[in-house]
């Protein structure tokens, strides 16, 4: 299965165009501790995250978009001065769990970030990071698993 058409089977399109401006924050939060759970970032996590933030409600208004860019930047910042402590990146992951609500924009949460950490291969850190999220959800290992264990195991062909 090609990246696009694992986008196409797992994501939450409907669901996310309706999210506010401060949950397409948390989103683009977690988007950005996805892409850099590993230590790498890899043109493949790019792509998946640009993907992804297509899909958000802000991505067609250029006064939202700069505004959740510009958020999405500090953020970011955070990030790399919390690489190499994985109880930092914990603490962000936590953070950025604890602003987000409902069950169905937690378990799209989880997909998103499941995507985007595949798109390169999965590797044990993203696994980790994708559980401790649903832990921060309140969710249990077997929650997580039925939510994103297709993602993972479906074969990724990059075009």
């Amino acid at each position: 299965m090609d990246f696009k058409n694992i986008i196409d089977n797992f994501q939450d399109e409907s669901l996310l165009a309706d999210l506010s401006v401060e949950e397409s924050k948390v989103f683009v939060e977690l988007l950005l501790l996805a892409v850099f759970a590993d230590g790498e970032v890899t043109e493949e996590e790019l792509q998946g995250l640009n993907e992804q933030w297509a899909q958000l409600p802000f991505a067609n208004d250029p006064e939202l978009e700069d505004e959740v860019g510009e958020h999405g930047y500090a953020f970011r910042a955070r990030i790399e001065d919390a690489l190499g402590d994985e109880s930092a990146i914990y603490e962000l992951l936590e953070g950025s769990a604890a602003r987000l609500s409902g069950d169905d924009k937690q378990e799209a949460a989880l997909r998103m970030v499941a995507i985007v950490t595949h798109a390169d291969g999965v590797d044990l850190s993203e696994v980790r990071l994708t559980h401790k999220l649903g832990e921060f959800f309140a969710f249990s290992d077997e929650r997580v698993d039925d939510i994103v264990q297709d993602i993972f195991d479906a074969p990724v062909v990059h075009n």
